[in-house]
């Protein structure tokens, strides 16, 4: 898939190591910490599977009024006023206008339609006290990023809302790591959203879920994605393993996760990309965090946590 992934990919870490994961100086430190945990489930380890409803308060879907009202993509809270996300997905909703990839975007006079983004939902067609529409203010597209795939890598981007959320038991920022944290292949990963999907009764056609979603995957060897993508996959990029839970159309955008045991705290480790066709390929690819932790601290601390 090339364009539009909402998500959110979470990496639980089940052996400790030695370099405790610290939040980076300057950041949030009320985050991490979801009110309603998540409950095991063994099917996520081979497809998606519904998520436990607010178990992900810091994941939030791009809302388009161009395009109808539904969750295009996916985001990351990383503070009461911040969310990251995939680079395309911003181009993708300001449409056919050229989108200026230098310096602070102002969505308010880009384009002549509103973007939102949807906070505290489960169900998303479901209008609850939890549910909130909050609309995006200005954009920060990393200088790196291009649409043209020959030019890869840095599909990121960070989103200011106009109004800061009061975070509560199903909003809440996600924790941002300090950037010597890496971690290993192998460790054991968990995304989610309202991207399309395969069920038993969809005969073999992708659906789009109106309850958030989740699976279990496994951050993997790069040189697997760059075999088979090699016109995608950069050394800006992590290869993810996710054969059989695909991140489908819509899950574009959304973070990359991992619990910390030492802190008992979920922190942020990256957005998805892009991924193959959702009945195809086993490997989809997310944002390095050391090729652009620096300019995400920077960008987001210049547009005021």
């Amino acid at each position: 898939m090339q364009h539009s992934l909402p998500a959110i990919v979470c990496c639980l870490l089940f052996d400790f190591i030695s370099n405790a994961f610290e939040i980076e100086p300057g950041f949030p430190t009320a985050c991490g910490i979801s009110a309603f945990p998540r409950t095991f489930k063994y099917d996520a380890t081979r497809m998606k599977v519904p998520a436990t409803p607010n178990s992900w308060p810091w994941h939030v879907g791009l809302w388009p009024q161009r395009a109808g009202y539904f969750p295009f993509c996916g985001g990351t809270l990383i503070s009461d006023s911040l969310v990251v996300t995939a680079a395309h997905c911003v181009h993708d909703a300001i449409g056919c206008r050229n989108t200026p990839f230098e310096g602070l975007i102002d969505m308010t006079i880009t384009t002549d339609s509103a973007l939102y983004v949807l906070v505290g939902a489960h169900d998303y067609t479901t209008a609850d006290l939890s549910r909130q529409l909050h609309r995006l203010q200005f954009v920060v597209i990393h200088p790196n990023f291009t649409e043209k795939f020959e030019d890869k890598g840095y599909d990121i981007a960070i989103l200011k809302l106009a109004h800061r959320i009061t975070p509560d038991k199903t909003v809440r920022p996600i924790c941002f790591p300090a950037k010597h944290i890496q971690l290993k292949v192998g460790s054991t990963c968990y995304y989610a959203g309202w991207g399309q999907e395969l069920t038993s009764w969809s005969r073999g056609k992708p659906v789009y879920p109106k309850s958030l979603r989740e699976a279990e995957v496994q951050i993997d060897y790069d040189a697997h994605c760059l075999r088979i993508s090699s016109y995608q996959f950069a050394d800006s990029n992590t290869c993810i393993y996710t054969k059989g839970r695909t991140p489908g159309d819509g899950d574009s955008g959304s973070g990359l996760f991992f619990f910390a045991g030492n802190n008992h705290r979920w922190f942020w480790y990256g957005a998805i990309e892009s991924s193959p066709p959702i009945t195809q390929g086993d490997y989809s690819i997310v944002n390095k965090v050391q090729a652009v932790h620096e300019w995400i601290k920077v960008t987001a601390i210049s547009l005021g946590l």
